[in-house]
């Protein structure tokens, strides 16, 4: 990768941080000032305050970078609960077509699914026990579960046979199999203008099982994990809208 283009992908992972910071500076101002706070809010009961949708620009070009025959695309929603928790759920579609030192084919399209948990890091109470005024951005961490169900390709094997002193090729059919994986997550969410969103996330990923444990050494590319790592460090970059829903709020 050129000087130039880690130079763009730092300025775009920080410019997030950036708004977030300065939203929150103003937002500190604001609440010392309890009146605002009791004219926004008539209680603390509300539990659901909407949902967000957010699509992943971040993975296309991530894996076209490390490995230009893996390809990922993704989107995710999840639920504001209490501005402090949000389950997610996450959706894409990876694929790989790799022929490798080796000569063998690996080939695998298959669509992916997460779910989980993002907990804002932020306290959404001050000290006498009120709601502080939500700005819609927030630092978070979280967990996911990833699993995929996929049939792959594999061509070009050969076994080699000391004693006759042969070799043959090892036919593989295509089989389906289910990989699962845990995830931790730690990223940010700004809050840009009129509920449209950006932010981004650094997960790791630990490849825990598949239906088949003999096979999983055939398997190169997992759609949604990446390479058959034991870990996987993975990064996003969402553009999103939130739709909120606030009953507490005096129109």
């Amino acid at each position: 990768m050129s000087i130039k283009k880690i130079i763009v992908f730092c300025v775009l992972a920080m410019l997030p941080i950036f708004i977030f910071a300065n939203e929150l500076s103003g937002a500190d101002s604001i609440e010392t000032q309890k009146t605002l706070i009791k004219k926004k809010y008539k209680n603390n009961k509300q539990v659901f305050y909407g949902f967000s949708a957010h699509l992943d620009v971040a993975s296309p070009l991530v894996n076209y970078l490390i490995d230009k025959s893996m390809l990922s695309f993704e989107a995710a929603v999840d639920v504001d609960l209490m501005h402090k928790y949000f389950p997610t759920f996450e959706l894409g579609f990876g694929s790989a077509d790799k022929i490798n030192e080796n000569n063998i084919h690996y080939k695998v399209n298959a669509p992916f699914y997460r779910i989980g948990l993002n907990f804002n890091i932020l306290r959404t109470k001050n000290k006498d026990g009120e709601k502080k005024i939500f700005i819609g951005s927030y630092p978070y961490i979280g967990f996911r579960y990833g699993f995929s169900l996929f049939k792959y390709d594999l061509e070009g094997v050969v076994i080699n046979d000391d004693y006759w002193g042969v070799s043959r090729p090892m036919e593989v059919n295509p089989k389906y199999l289910y990989a699962g994986w845990a995830e931790l997550v730690a990223g940010v969410k700004v809050n840009m203008v009129k509920g449209f969103t950006m932010g981004w996330n650094i997960r790791v990923g630990l490849l825990s099982h598949t239906s088949r444990a003999s096979l999983k050494s055939q398997l190169w590319y997992i759609p949604g994990f990446g390479k058959n790592n034991t870990v996987n460090v993975m990064f996003n970059y969402t553009f999103g809208y939130t739709f909120n829903y606030d009953s507490n709020k005096i129109k």
